[in-house]
């Protein structure tokens, strides 16, 4: 929700003409962080990222996206925003990116959103990372992982059941996640017989939450 609200005042912002030169400097912060996140993305296999909402958008395709606005953004610059580049903006940018850094990529960062999510949006499940990582295996295997899901409301959620398909099926359910708590689910998975090289699936597991129905992570196997 903080993303999409700073997305809708940086628009209005940009659209409004004030302070041009600061707003050119947060439009080519935002989308240089848009692009770090997709880069992310796409470097730990997700086959789509939630950048577009609903709408599952190629990571790699996103980022090409926010390097072009960025490339732009540099061509079309104010004129005198290169002398606000000064030390102290440089330093301030750079601590910034280290928080970020920390709250997405440390156990320390994905604690604290979920301490967020759930002072926010209420109970709900969580997979760190929203990855379950199978490992490398050969054609015709099958292979089960357990996967720890959190719970970071205060009342109990149940994860009632998951994507049950060909390739992908979520068992042990259902399954209650205590309030504030930890819960383990199973996820199997049969490698295609004619598998070969990376690749990334979307899977669900589907909770009794009212905030959040729906938990969407990327099932990552390579086949060698």
């Amino acid at each position: 929700m903080a993303a999409i609200e700073w997305e809708a005042a940086l628009g209005l912002w940009l659209l409004s003409g004030a302070y041009s030169r600061a707003a050119w400097l947060f439009g080519v912060g935002t989308f240089a962080a848009f692009a770090a996140v997709g880069v992310y993305h796409g470097a730990a296999g997700y086959a789509a990222c939630n950048c577009l909402g609903v709408v599952a958008a190629n990571p790699w395709a996103m980022v090409a996206l926010d390097a072009a606005v960025v490339t732009a953004l540099l061509f079309a610059r104010p004129t005198g925003v290169i002398g606000l580049l000064t030390r102290r903006t440089v330093a301030t940018a750079t601590v910034v990116a280290l928080a970020g850094l920390g709250l997405f990529a440390t156990p320390t960062g994905t604690h604290l959103q979920d301490q967020f999510r759930g002072a926010l949006f209420g109970s709900h499940a969580t997979v760190a990372g929203d990855r379950v990582d199978f490992g490398a295996h050969s054609p015709g295997e099958i292979v089960t992982v357990e996967v720890e899901v959190r719970n970071p409301g205060g009342d109990p959620v149940t994860v009632v059941g998951g994507t049950n398909d060909c390739s992908l099926h979520v068992t042990g359910t259902p399954q209650v996640v205590p309030p504030h708590g930890v819960a383990t689910i199973s996820v199997g998975l049969k490698v295609p017989d004619r598998a070969s090289g990376r690749y990334a699936r979307q899977l669900e597991l589907w909770t009794d939450s009212a905030a959040k129905p729906k938990v969407r992570l990327v099932a990552v196997y390579e086949v060698p």
